[in-house]
């Protein structure tokens, strides 16, 4: 069956579990599986790296207030910050808490930044910022609600989404076949989006 939109995935979802009575939980297995998609899982016995494709890519040039800005809407991590003087573009550093905590005073130009409690933190800064990063697609809600992971690797969502059903009625053999199923789809998605990267490093050289 089609796997296009958010109802469909339920239905999906539903007849790959093949019991009557997960209707109402069925939506919670799609918001775990959004969390292992985005963030990928450190369990040993199934890890899985975060699925990152160029849908995912957005890009921001904030406005900062006393040195800062907030961390935009479903951000999930930075792919580059830069600042731009002109049409000068220096790459900034990123540094954690601790460490950024020595440029605290500095009014130079620092070239680093670090983010704490929700904000971007930078100090001896002046230009444009440019940011780079990953987010989230919306949340599902309507049952006509879809998003570009969905079109394109519908398997990332159903098998994730299983994994998650087989995980709540502890069925071990068919949390393996739908974790090994969710591990293909991932890598598959994260080959094209090397594959991407990659083509567009030659054609620069070129």
């Amino acid at each position: 069956m089609s796997i296009a939109n958010y109802g469909e995935l339920q239905t999906a979802v539903a007849n790959w579990l093949a019991k009557s009575n997960l209707t109402s939980v069925i939506p919670d297995f799609i918001n775990l599986a959004a969390t292992r998609i985005y963030y990928g899982s450190s369990d040993p016995a199934m890890r899985s790296d975060p699925v990152r494709v160029p849908e995912m890519m957005s890009r921001e040039t904030p406005t900062l207030s006393d040195g800062t800005f907030s961390l935009p809407t479903r951000y999930i991590e930075t792919i580059r910050m830069r600042i731009a003087d002109g049409n000068v573009y220096g790459t900034l550093d990123y540094i954690s808490p601790t460490s950024f905590a020595e440029y605290e005073d500095r009014t130079d130009y620092a070239g680093v930044y670090t983010i704490l409690n929700g904000q971007v933190h930078f100090r001896g800064t002046s230009g444009t910022i440019v940011h780079d990063y990953y987010a989230r697609f919306a949340d599902f809600s309507e049952s006509t609600d879809t998003n570009a992971l969905l079109t394109s690797f519908p398997g990332i969502w159903l098998w994730g989404s299983v994994l998650e059903g087989e995980l709540y009625n502890r069925d071990d053999a068919g949390a393996s076949r739908a974790f090994r199923l969710y591990s293909s789809a991932v890598m598959s998605a994260n080959r094209a989006m090397n594959r991407s990267v990659m083509s567009s490093m030659v054609m620069r050289v070129r």
